[in-house]
């Protein structure tokens, strides 16, 4: 059995959430050390492991008066719950501000809080969050403040320090005996805040670097995947499942066919059918090379290039594949249907693509052009959709269809209990009864939501009146609308409008946003926010979001739609929401965060001129076109090409860096990337500019035959080229291949590259002749080498069979092809649309040699690959029609040519258009 690498998608969300216990009056000097350097710090080193860390300290900017009014016991312990294992306490001389009344349900749940009357909240916090669990040592920690330091206090402020009466200081001192005696990490008598501040960094972070190690950071891949697979869970938790649903879906995984299209209307559980067909199915087939894709969770994964991007980098993961990702839109779109052939050749692909409706309007997304019609044997694909446009469409290719409805009455009946059951609730008989003699419901969401609602209040006479005005509601969008105007009621006695403010930040968001950010925006609007006050909108808005390893994002689109509906009425109050948050990440340090949401919230608000702007950062730019996202920035330029030029943009942000200082490696680095950007787009004339001026630095840098020049004088030659300066580009790129041979010498890769770039500029020049010994000489580096490249040899021998064609030597053409196609077939395998490409190159050859029976077969051969592979409707099917046509013509077979050249006319206007496609055929 092949052995295939396994994705490294830890269960284990990458989140750090760290409980600060301590008193507040006399720890102020402390907690300032902490906000101000340590936990920042800790935050920057763990978003460069992609580990989202946050402090929880209740105790932040609470006044005396909300300190009484909120329960800050049950606030603690469901904050303590959230944060474990991280836990911190720091305890001076102070014993703490004790809660005269405790919750009863709380009390029910945690009965040790019968044995621990009359004690402070910074103690409950210690014994809840560290000490009735000694196991979590590896990550509580206790901080012990020198008594003698208050000899240090002025006489007037001692007050503020000292234990509050003796009894206070007996209880403290058995406490921290307690703590001693508990085998916990202790580091007893700090000196001053600077020191603990010190202590604490260097606990934190062990104990992070030990959970989240560096060499174990998730790559791009693994953290979509994780993103996927969290999602998955929220719709697995509790599933009733439907035998006839799931061995449809199991039937079709196991034999070829069309697509399998899931549909239903919203919220009946499409969603929840793939999540457990495809966990059971794991279990159950744990070989099977499975891709599950939750269009719309997370928000980025709504674009049709991210998701074709994220499937071919899974296909190459699994087969280790040697060709590498495209990195433009167009060559992602492009080659996607080779990938999917290149899976189905090396033991298939399942690929699950679930709420295609919620596909961003981009590009071809909507009209569904980008996925193919049919796929290559061995792959199969479920999708599914709701009722509208993108159903009827994906109707309308014929494929076969699975309908899903909502709950049949002992579903329902059935889901209460298991659902109440997991959640650790109770509702009364009545109670269950009321709700399922509605209509209601039989949609899954909507009888989650209600239960979540009714439950949220201890009270049976609460529940039931949230029970009735829940049954209100007909659709989950409606019931969710009423659930946020209830929580907007219950917290305007905080802060009014907070409800609304968070759930509208998050509409607003691409990706979601981190706990952080949403209470800074807060912040932002309404001025400090007491942390206690956070953890009591956070813990009630849970049941509606989904959290992604710290991203908070909508639980589902009904949820959304109810945000809009109560808070985003009309398109200025959606504008002003993106730019909200395009105001708050432009304030921000520049990192994954920012560059994932201020472009594309300032595109949504069409602000032009500030867009401009935030991607002439060179700290953007160099992010984002290092990377497969390279896309994005050329889409936001795309929009701008009509107000700003690309070129005289990155020409004003080189010459700003230049006055920055002397020219040096660096600035050609960022001018070669700032090329390779305009060559991308299709502007060779920048990209020239850029590479001439790298190369005068160059040249003034180095010797001049540094091996870094030979680099550079090869990409301006490309530049060159594409411009169609054929002339100009081939001294620069014989300049190019004499300081390579001299510096890397006459057998090295880089060298035989050289020759090959040489060679193919002549013979697009016309001079086969001269392009003949390079590419010759290319070849033998590359057959000498010690480790045969099987690719570059195709390359090279590719380029050689145009040139000898083109000089006459078809016999040497052919042999090339041949030795090519030999090797395609080796490396992609025999059914890969590559190999078929190259079959078609071969059966023209055949044909100029006057070998159409040769010529017939190895276009049938090459057609037949297409159809199996691509699909019978994919453009690359009409390349062997025409060739195929013309062997018939030359028979006098006139009835077999037409419709041959019929169908790959229909083909082209299928894939160009009808107008692009007679200028075609007229050419």
């Amino acid at each position: 059995m092949p052995d295939f690498p396994a994705p490294r998608v830890s269960a284990r969300p990458r989140i750090v959430r760290v409980f600060i216990a301590s008193t507040v009056e006399d720890m102020q000097e402390e907690i300032d050390v902490l906000t101000n350097t340590v936990f920042p710090e800790l935050h920057r080193r763990c978003r460069e492991r992609h580990v989202e860390f946050l402090e929880v300290d209740l105790r932040h900017g609470l006044t005396a008066e909300s300190t009484e009014q909120l329960d800050l016991v049950a606030i603690s312990f469901a904050e303590i719950e959230q944060c474990r294992p991280y836990f911190v306490g720091i305890l001076g001389q102070r014993y703490g501000w004790i809660q005269n009344l405790i919750d009863p349900e709380l009390v029910a749940t945690n009965l040790w809080l019968v044995e621990h009357p009359d004690k402070s909240l910074t103690e409950l916090q210690a014994l809840h969050g560290a000490l009735n669990d000694p196991t979590l040592g590896r990550h509580s920690f206790f901080y012990l403040r020198d008594p003698a330091y208050l000899d240090s206090l002025a006489e007037e402020r001692r007050p503020l320090y000292e234990a509050e009466n003796p009894e206070a200081r007996r209880k403290l001192d058995e406490l921290k005996e307690r703590i001693r005696r508990s085998g916990l990490p202790v580091r007893e008598n700090y000196a001053n805040a600077e020191l603990l501040g010190r202590q604490i960094l260097d606990d934190l972070w062990g104990a992070i670097d030990r959970d989240f190690p560096a060499d174990a950071t998730p790559t791009t891949l693994e953290r979509y995947a994780a993103e996927h697979e969290t999602f998955a869970l929220t719709r697995s938790a509790v599933y009733i499942s439907r035998d006839e649903h799931l061995a449809a879906i199991d039937l079709h995984a196991s034999t070829d066919g069309p697509p399998l299209v899931v549909k239903g209307n919203p919220a009946v559980g499409k969603s929840a059918l793939l999540a457990n067909w495809a966990k059971d199915y794991r279990v159950e087939h744990p070989q099977d090379f499975l891709i599950v894709h939750f269009t719309g969770s997370p928000s980025h994964s709504t674009d049709h290039i991210s998701l074709m991007a994220r499937v071919i980098g899974e296909i190459k993961r699994r087969y280790r594949l040697p060709e590498e990702i495209p990195e433009t839109s167009q060559k992602i779109a492009a080659r996607f249907p080779a990938w999917l052939a290149a899976a189905a050749a090396r033991g298939g692909l399942i690929i699950v693509l679930d709420g295609l409706d919620r596909m961003a309007d981009h590009g071809d997304a909507l009209d569904l052009a980008w996925l193919p019609e049919t796929f290559p044997p061995n792959v199969r694909v479920v999708v599914s959709a709701k009722p509208g446009a993108i159903l009827t469409a994906l109707e309308e290719r014929g494929w076969p269809t699975l309908h899903v409805d909502g709950f049949q009455p002992e579903e329902q009946r059935t889901f209460v209990h298991e659902y109440l059951a997991y959640i650790q609730k109770e509702l009364d008989t009545h109670q269950v009864d009321r709700i399922l003699e509605e209509p209601q419901a039989a949609n899954p969401l909507f009888l989650r939501a209600l239960l979540d609602e009714a439950v949220s209040s201890p009270i049976t006479s609460e529940q039931t009146a949230r029970i009735e005005g829940c049954l209100e509601a007909d659709t989950p969008d409606g019931l969710y609308a009423k659930i946020l105007a209830r929580l907007e009621r219950c917290h305007d006695t905080w802060q009014p409008g907070t409800i609304g403010r968070v759930m509208s930040s998050l509409w607003a968001s691409r990706m979601g946003l981190h706990e952080r950010e949403l209470i800074e925006l807060l912040e932002s609007w309404q001025g400090p926010l007491p942390r206690a006050v956070w953890s009591r909108v956070y813990q009630d808005l849970q049941p509606l979001l989904i959290n992604r390893s710290g991203l908070l994002g909508f639980l589902h689109d009904a949820v959304r739609l109810a945000v809009e509906t109560l808070y985003l009425p009309d398109a200025k109050a959606r504008r002003d929401a993106a730019a909200r948050l395009a105001f708050y990440f432009a304030s921000q340090k520049t990192d994954d965060r920012k560059i994932d949401e201020l472009p594309w919230q300032l595109f949504k608000v069409e602000a032009w001129r500030t867009l401009k702007d935030c991607l002439e950062s060179l700290t953007l730019f160099w992010r984002l076109t290092g990377g497969p996202r390279q896309w994005e920035l050329r889409e936001y330029w795309r929009k701008l090409g009509t107000r700003y030029n690309v070129v005289q943009t990155y020409e004003d942000v080189f010459l700003r860096h230049q006055k920055a200082g002397p020219p040096d490696r660096d600035l050609c680095l960022i001018l070669e990337r700032m090329a390779g950007f305009l060559e991308s787009m299709g502007r060779y004339d920048g990209a020239a500019s850029f590479y001439h001026i790298s190369l005068e630095i160059r040249e003034k840098l180095f010797d001049t035959d540094h091996p870094e020049i030979a680099v550079n004088l090869a990409s301006l030659a490309a530049a060159l080229r594409g411009k169609g300066e054929f002339k100009e580009a081939e001294p620069i790129l014989r300049r190019a291949v004499e300081i390579t041979e001299k510096t890397r010498g006459s057998d090295h890769p880089e060298l035989a590259l050289r020759l090959l770039e040489l060679g193919d500029l002549l013979r697009a020049a016309g001079e086969y002749l001269v392009a003949e010994p390079q590419l010759r000489q290319a070849l033998a580096i590359h057959r000498n080498a010690p480790k045969l490249a099987h690719l570059d040899i195709a390359a090279t021998l590719g380029s050689l069979a145009a040139a000898l064609q083109s000089k006459g030597d078809l016999d040497g053409a052919e042999a090339a092809l041949r030795e090519v196609l030999d090797i395609r077939e080796k490396v992609f395998g025999p059914e890969h649309p590559d190999t078929a490409a190259c079959l078609n190159e071969l059966g023209a050859l055949l044909a100029a040699k006057g070998d159409d029976q040769a010529a017939a077969q190895t276009f049938r051969r090459a057609l037949s690959i297409c159809e199996k592979s691509l699909g019978a409707k994919h453009p690359d099917c009409a390349v062997s029609l025409p060739g195929l046509a013309a062997i018939l013509e030359r028979a006098g077979d006139y009835e077999g040519a037409e419709p041959l050249l019929r169908r790959a006319l229909a083909l082209r206007e299928q894939s160009l258009g009808a107008l692009a496609a007679a200028r075609a055929a007229a050419s």
